[in-house]
């Protein structure tokens, strides 16, 4: 950013790690404030920035500061240093420097840009008031929109709106409410959130929400008050009074002073399959405050009638889920117990009938009518309710109403509306918990509304009053505005279609109508930046697209596991697309497969498991998995994601004192049949080119032209001769992580940009070659070191080493063998680079290959001093070539043993065999526990790797014989790092220590067991029933009376200081008794001339083990700031890097190192500031490239 009331440049200390700069000019610590008076600034430091504005070189003194809203600010001292000259209308800077000057094109996106805003004033908000508060914005004057923090809304309740505001004199004014009993304070200076640019762009529009500070006193509105309300907008007094008398006169349902369970005579019935078990899952443990969540919320439920005592053998587990607004929501996680229930063929109302019903032109006066928690309103049959059944706190309860997950649950509930409002069949429609009613006249609408409103009160049903509308001329409904005169899209619905061709066939248009027979299909992605759905259905063959959603990341989604966050793109994308699938059958599509049985089992993600709890209101049938190269519409979409409203999708309407939201804040809602794109949370099919992509064969064919790189990349193909279909560019993995590093400090168009880049995109096949050989004279002519030369050897016309010939300067080297000498051009330094980047990292010129291909390629051709050096530095600090080359050599880092304990029993290493072969006994694991000092090893079978097995194990097959070890080594397992497991350990006095990630070396001595029992029992074991349990302590047996070589002695000798009886021993002729004190002494001398000889033996076979393993191996240390690639373990594919970012192998932005334990070290990730522990075996240092 260029900022002209700056007078010091500043860059951020995260920023300027990312770039290649010179050394810190100082380290002095200073706070500065910024020009509004109150906002701290920290500088840590000053340094030298070079800023390349194309090929201009510029350097200026910049501060070094913690936080700023921007990666780089350029102030006044730069600006007046190179009299730049900012011209408004074409958007663009330049700057002279002898004599020649750059222009660079301005961002043209500053609505990107999101700015902190701070409090100005420290204020104290009373409980249920509304306060205004004046916060110090970044900009003096403009219209921008108001974002609230969500860390803040997360540390304190208080209410802030999604706003479009006005700044003036670097302030807004943002409204705040405490729905808390409790004052809230907030300091002067603390971040209440963010705001950025308003834009005329048509991709972007504002979403009417409903005011929650409205919607929170309402609930504190009497019922004539609440009807009053909804009635305002009827100013006709006779009008008024008839219809607020026809409201009082059915008064009940907008009673919402406490839950209610509906009268019906129809029930929600389980119907589950025959000879069936009933599921009985472990509830999940609960500690400190969910303990204290969970208890407020039974104790609510059983006061509501909503839940009660049950003895039934079904059982099944209940989650609590945190809210966004705070507090907690019980959900059942019913996976078991669906899998068993029979579906319900019910069919939902088709969307489209129902709209066309309601605008036939016929119809002026319109209500709209929501249930209050509609589900939790429905009782469930009373012979069906122990299927319900959860536990908590030592007791067993049952749902008397629907509870959220069960299957079947939508089309019960539609079955029971459908019945209740069967008699204002012609003048309502019911859609789930939406009714409305359409009238011809205000008279016949009141005894209507009337009528409706009766048998809701007949069946004891409550009613959302802030979610209802009354007696309006107009109303949106399913994503269209209804009306007197017909039916209208709303607009913004109506911009992803203007651009589609008039059908011209009947082929044509049955191309927009779907299939409510077929099932449709969602295919998700997840990226570092956001996540994406492709709503689709396969009718005849032939694919059609029916919605499209994609959508940013918050910084807390980002920190998701590809797991979690591929689960979570389904779980948003369902949310998003809820009006069009709930009650459908759904298949879903992931180019993830470990979540292709998540709607069934059991995942070893907490987070995925949570998300997979809350799908089970959607009937999906199968979870498929695709390949990534088939999946490029989603991939696309979420490396291309829309920014959101900040709605919390992970709150559905179920409990007490839920929080709603208004109509017009859920999704876009429209005909399911209808291929339409939306607004702002779906991606507009305008666009300029048409970019096909093939998917037959599995050979894609992507031809986006380079000038829209950085733009949206999504249109129609506008032919009449095809069928019109949404077709979108493949943009791969690579090209979206070398895209993102086009951006330095100073932002230039997509063409500037990609010169910079080490690698030419990966998009395009063709060479991306810089270098021009017609610039060489010019160059020459610029470098002062060629022009000495030059100079000299027009002095001297016999110069043995140069040579000019043709204008041009030629360095004079012997052949071999001959006595003619090659003419090799001088290359000027300011050519250097662009040569070595066309021939090392151009695809046709380069591809990427050693230092001596390289310049045996060169060195026929041109010349300039330390050639062979400078080529071979620059191949170093190529990062392509540090994440994907093999290395030859040896990993880096010496030999640590680990000192030998002074006894038995204070080093233990254990760790998990398997899984094996499942046993006639179902055992499928071996728990190994060795001790570290005897080599002394305890084997167990077991069925499972749990940490409730691996607890018992341990405490009854190893503490109860030996005694309570005194330290414990293990890997970083989930069935050694649990809670359970910490608690026997602190419980008994155990200290428990952990490896490495990914570096098994550290227990080696368990591992190397491991290695040796399993071939044993294999060659011991039936084949055909494979009974290798009954032969493990056989096994074990002999190897702990075996002489091992480390310590010269047998395990069993350093344990019982005796040899072992074995079956092959003859008999002894004779028993000497000796007296127990006799026996004792003995025993104690021979057990202390064991364990010194063997720590001996141990201590001295290390140090030859050490001797041999370092030889020749490298042994780094690195410093903390230093950066590093991270081994890519796990599942690595042939083409993918070997060396790369932990969060993601194909982002190549290096890791920090943050701490330093050598041979471990800590290492962060610059994008999410998340730690992790690595070993020196899986570090590699980055190079930096050095500067020609």
């Amino acid at each position: 950013m260029i900022d002209t009331g700056a007078t010091n440049s500043i860059i951020t200390e995260r920023t300027l790690r990312q770039t290649k700069h010179k050394k810190f000019i100082n380290r002095n610590h200073q706070k500065l404030t910024l020009a509004d008076g109150y906002s701290p600034l920290e500088v840590i430091g000053t340094v030298e920035l070079e800023i390349k504005l194309r090929s201009t070189v510029t350097t200026i003194q910049a501060l070094v500061v913690k936080h700023l809203s921007v990666e780089c600010l350029l102030g006044t001292d730069y600006i007046n240093k190179y009299k730049m000259n900012i011209d408004a209308g074409s958007k663009s800077i330049s700057i002279t420097i002898n004599n020649t000057t750059t222009t660079v094109s301005l961002d043209k996106n500053p609505e990107n840009l999101r700015l902190p805003v701070r409090l100005i004033n420290s204020v104290i908000i009373s409980p249920y008031e509304e306060y205004s508060v004046n916060v110090s914005a970044g900009i003096s004057k403009a219209t921008v929109i108001f974002k609230p923090s969500f860390n803040l809304k997360q540390q304190i309740p208080l209410l802030m709106a999604n706003s479009l505001i006005n700044v003036h004199h670097h302030t807004i004014t943002i409204p705040l409410y405490n729905p808390s009993p409790y004052p809230q304070y907030l300091s002067k200076g603390i971040i209440l959130g963010t705001i950025r640019l308003s834009t005329d762009d048509p991709d972007f529009s504002t979403t009417p929400v409903i005011n929650h500070i409205e919607q929170q006193l309402s609930e504190n509105l009497t019922i004539e008050e609440k009807i009053d309300h909804l009635i305002k907008h009827i100013h006709e007094k006779n009008q008024h009074s008839m219809l607020k008398n026809a409201l009082l006169n059915n008064k009940k349902p907008f009673d919402n002073s406490k839950p209610t369970v509906a009268t019906t005579t129809l029930f929600h019935t389980i119907n589950t399959k025959d000879n069936q078990s009933p599921p009985f899952d472990k509830q999940y443990p609960y500690y400190g405050e969910k303990k204290v969540a969970l208890e407020k919320i039974i104790k609510e439920l059983l006061a509501a009638g909503q839940i009660s005592e049950s003895h039934s053998q079904y059982k099944s587990p209940a989650l609590l889920v945190s809210k966004s607004s705070g507090g907690h929501r019980l959900v059942m996680n019913y996976k078991r117990l669906n899998d068993i229930t029979i579906k319900d063929g019910y069919d939902l109302p088709n969307m489209e009938e129902t709209i066309q019903e309601l605008g036939n032109g016929k119809n002026h006066y319109f209500s709209k009518l929501d249930l209050k928690s509609g589900f939790w309103q429905f009782p469930i049959d009373k012979k069906d309710r122990h299927k319900t059944a959860f536990s908590a706190f030592g007791k067993l309860y049952q749902w008397n109403v629907l509870p959220q997950g069960l299957k079947n649950a939508p089309p019960s509930f539609q079955r029971i509306m459908s019945k209740i409002l069967e008699q204002c069949i012609g003048y309502s429609l019911v859609y789930l918990d939406d009714i409305i009613i359409y009238s011809k006249s205000f008279s016949e609408h009141c005894q209507h509304l009337q009528n409706v409103l009766n048998l809701l009160q007949q069946n004891n049903l409550q009613l959302n009053t802030i979610k209802c509308e009354i007696a309006k001329q107009e109303i949106d409904y399913l994503g269209h505005r209804i009306s007197s005169d017909g039916i209208q899209p709303l607009n913004e619905k109506m911009q992803a279609i203007l651009n589609l061709a008039e059908p011209k066939s009947l082929k044509q248009a049955n191309e927009f109508v779907g299939n409510d027979s077929k099932p449709v299909i969602l295919t998700t992605d997840f990226s570092i930046n956001g996540i994406s759905g492709v709503l689709q259905q396969e009718i005849e063959g032939q694919t059609r697209n029916l919605y499209y959603h994609s959508q940013l990341l918050d910084q807390h989604q980002k920190n998701y596991d590809i797991v979690a966050g591929e689960a979570l793109a389904i779980l948003l994308s369902c949310k998003r697309m809820k009006q069009f699938i709930q009650g459908r059958d759904l298949i879903i599509r992931t180019d993830h497969c470990p979540l292709c049985q998540m709607h069934r089992k059991k995942l070893r993600n907490n987070m995925a498991n949570r998300i997979s709890i809350l799908l089970q209101e959607f009937n999906i049938i199968e979870i498929q998995h695709i390949q990534g190269k088939q999946n490029c519409l989603a991939d696309y979409l979420s490396r291309n994601p829309i920014k959101q409203l900040d709605i919390d999708l992970l709150d559905p309407e179920y409990g007490i004192d839920t929080k709603q939201w208004s109509k017009n804040q859920k999704i876009p809602q429209f005909q399911d049949n209808f291929s339409i794109l939306s607004n702002n949370s779906s991606h507009s099919l305008k666009g300029k080119h048409d970019f096909r992509v093939s998917s037959k064969n599995n050979n894609r064919q992507c031809d986006p032209p380079s000038e829209t790189m950085n733009k949206p990349i999504v249109s129609i193909n506008n032919t009449t001769s095809e069928p019109q279909h949404a077709i979108v560019s493949a943009v791969t993995r690579s090209s979206t992580r070398k895209q993102q590093q086009l951006t330095t400090i100073n932002k230039d168009d997509s063409s500037s940009a990609s010169e910079e880049s080490d690698d030419p995109p990966s998009t395009t096949p063709f060479s991306c070659n810089k270098f021009d050989i017609k610039q060489l004279q010019e160059e020459q002519q610029k470098d002062p070191v060629i022009q000495k030369k030059f100079q000299e050897v027009k002095k001297d016309s016999h110069n043995k080493y140069y040579i000019i010939h043709g204008g041009f300067l030629f360095k004079l080297l012997p052949r071999h063998r001959r006595q003619e000498k090659r003419q090799l051009i001088y290359l000027p330094s300011s050519m250097i680079e662009t040569l070595l980047q066309a021939c090392h990292n151009d695809p046709i010129g380069g591809g990427h290959f050693s230092t001596q291909r390289t310049y045996m390629k060169l060195k026929e051709k041109y010349w300039w001093p330390d050639m062979r050096t400078t080529i071979e530095n620059y191949i170093k600090a190529c990062l392509p070539c540090q994440q994907f080359n093999i290395s030859r050599k040896k990993k880096p880092g010496q030999l640590c043993p680990i000192t030998p304990p002074e006894g038995p029993n204070q080093l233990l290493g254990i760790d998990f065999c398997g899984p094996l072969e499942s046993s006639p006994s179902e055992n499928r694991y071996v728990l190994t526990i060795t001790d570290y000092f005897t080599r002394w090893v305890t084997a167990v079978a077991l069925s499972n790797c749990s940490a409730q097995t691996t607890a018992e194990a341990l405490f009854k097959h190893y503490i109860c014989k030996f005694g309570v070890p005194t330290t414990i080594l293990s890997d970083q397992g989930t069935h050694f790092q649990n809670q359970l497991l910490q608690a026997l350990e602190n419980k008994i006095g155990i200290h428990h220590i952990f490896s490495s990630v990914y570096h098994p070396q550290t227990n080696g001595m368990v591992e190397r067991f491991n290695s040796t029992f399993i071939p044993q029992i294999a060659k011991l074991q039936d084949q055909e029933s494979n009974n290798w349990d009954e032969f493990l302590d056989a096994v074990v047996f002999a190897y702990n009376t075996g002489v091992h070589a480390a310590t010269r002695y047998s395990p069993f000798e350093l344990l019982f200081g005796r040899k072992p009886q074995l079956p092959t021993d003859s008999p002894r002729q004779e028993v000497i008794f000796n007296k127990p004190n006799d026996y004792y002494k003995q025993l104690e001398k021979c057990l202390k001339v064991y364990h010194t000889s063997a720590r001996q033996n141990t201590i001295h076979n290390q140090k030859l083990a050490k001797q041999r393993y370092d030889k020749n191996r490298p042994d780094p240390h690195y410093a903390i700031g230093d950066q590093v690639f991270v081994r890519v373990e796990g599942t690595r594919l042939k083409l993918d890097p070997r060396f790369s970012n932990i969060q993601d192998k194909y982002n190549s932005i290096p890791m920090i190192i943050s701490k330093t334990n050598h041979p471990t070290y800590f290492v962060v990730d610059q994008q999410t500031n998340q730690e992790y522990r690595r070993h020196l075996n899986d570090l590699t240092p980055v190079r930096e490239r050095q500067q020609f």
